[in-house]
């Protein structure tokens, strides 16, 4: 009868950015999965911790990886319900922040000790700043509103398209000019395919809108 000995798994994580503080993962899940589709086991990860070790029998895993900069923004299944069409959503009440994620897969033998490198792709965009030039004078309020916008995520990273959602933001005049601005540096899931946008304008005689479809999808 032959020995089996476990496998040591040292997992590395880290963000795709090109600065080190856009590599840093500062809170991190990896769901390591086995060749039934089981979820065998649920490590943490963080900023300064980086890189975590399992000891696995020998066999192909499938790794989940994600990240934030504070996954409590976000409802991430638990080791006993996680599959990889698990849904990730925003947390009720939270603002989204930022969210990466990454699937691997690796194949071990008994006694071997692997180093798994975890690169995370980021999964959201940011809108930093909104300007529009040239308002009417009797323009009292301006919105944007971009849609349809995903608003939930699997586990494997794959988008639920079956649920969308839309952004609206206020701008705000800049001193008594003609150009109303916004910086929300917000973070949201892609659009859908490409995006409408659309520019309301308010005046003492009601609402004006404009709406056109972007050339391209938001990333």
């Amino acid at each position: 009868q032959s020995l089996k000995v476990p496998a040591h798994v040292n997992i590395i994580t880290r963000g795709s950015g090109d600065t080190p503080s856009e590599n840093a993962v500062a809170d991190g899940r990896v769901y390591i999965f086995n060749e039934a589709g089981q979820c065998v086991n649920l490590l943490t990860t963080t900023a300064t911790s980086n890189q975590v070790t399992s000891a696995l029998p020998a066999g192909t895993y499938t790794f989940y990886a994600i990240g934030s900069s504070d996954l409590s923004h976000f409802v991430l299944p638990t080791k006993e319900e996680a599959s990889p069409s698990s849904v990730i959503t925003r947390a009720e009440n939270q603002d989204m922040c930022d969210l990466l994620q990454k699937t691997t897969s690796v194949t071990i033998e008994d006694g071997e000790n692997v180093t798994q490198n975890i690169v995370l792709d980021h999964k959201v965009l940011s809108i930093d700043q909104l300007e529009i030039k040239g308002v009417p004078d009797d323009v009292t309020k301006v919105e944007v509103s971009v849609s349809p916008l995903y608003k939930s995520i699997q586990l494997d990273g794959s988008y639920v398209t079956n649920a969308t959602e839309s952004y609206k933001i206020a701008l705000e005049q800049d001193g008594t000019s003609d150009i109303w601005q916004a910086s929300p540096k917000q973070m949201l899931f892609p659009s859908k395919g490409t995006p409408n946008i659309k520019i309301s304008f308010t005046t003492a005689s009601g609402v004006k809108s404009y709406s056109y479809t972007a050339s391209e999808e938001l990333r």
